[in-house]
């Protein structure tokens, strides 16, 4: 079974190579446990007089916070989650601003959402990286196959070469040995004839 590795090549070529991310789940885990923090103290503030100031604030520092963290971690590096990040946090922000909808644990939402993209985004870096490690192990055994089949073809053209020589010799030998018959031939005949006027 042949594999083209010009088509491989191509395929994987129009495919964008994802990175994997950078931060792992302990660190996704203390991100969402501060959020959710942050929510639960925004719900006790809330039901104060001084909460609807105080929240509008803290929105404000969570929510550049943490998209300094996402943007620091390299999490807003991905063409594919970049806007959906941007957009989450941005839907999130203004969803904090409208009194009722402040309650909601929108950051925390956030939290676990941005961690679920990572799984994923690091998912399909690991993928691509194994797809793009059996490419190099197809072209490393069809380069091999192509060096055998030149010394295949060597060999072959070697072992031809000394038929031929070993056919051109042979004969050479049997002209030699034809001659070497006609001057016995010629001798017998030489014998013969002395033999004749002998008698």
């Amino acid at each position: 079974m042949a594999i083209d590795t010009r088509a491989l090549k191509t395929l994987n070529s129009k495919i964008k190579t994802t990175t994997p991310s950078k931060t792992n789940g302990g660190e996704w885990i203390m991100v969402t446990l501060g959020l959710a923090f942050v929510d639960i103290a925004q719900i006790i503030l809330d039901l104060f007089a001084i909460g609807i100031a105080v929240n509008r604030v803290i929105d404000v520092i969570v929510g550049l916070s943490l998209a300094g963290y996402l943007f620091l971690r390299g999490e807003l590096s991905d063409p594919d989650t970049r806007l959906r990040i941007i957009a989450i946090l941005i839907i999130s922000f203004a969803a904090e601003e409208v009194p009722i909808l402040d309650a909601a644990p929108f950051w925390t939402g956030d939290a676990l959402y941005f961690w679920h993209l990572a799984n994923k985004r690091t998912e399909k870096a690991r993928v691509q990286g194994e797809a793009k490690q059996k490419e190099r192990k197809i072209e490393a055994v069809q380069s091999q196959n192509q060096r055998l089949s030149r010394i295949y073809e060597m060999r072959e053209r070697l072992q031809l070469q000394k038929e031929a020589e070993e056919d051109e010799i042979e004969k050479d030998n049997i002209i030699e040995a034809s001659g070497d018959l006609d001057n016995e031939s010629n001798v017998v005949e030489d014998d013969e004839d002395l033999y004749e006027k002998a008698m």
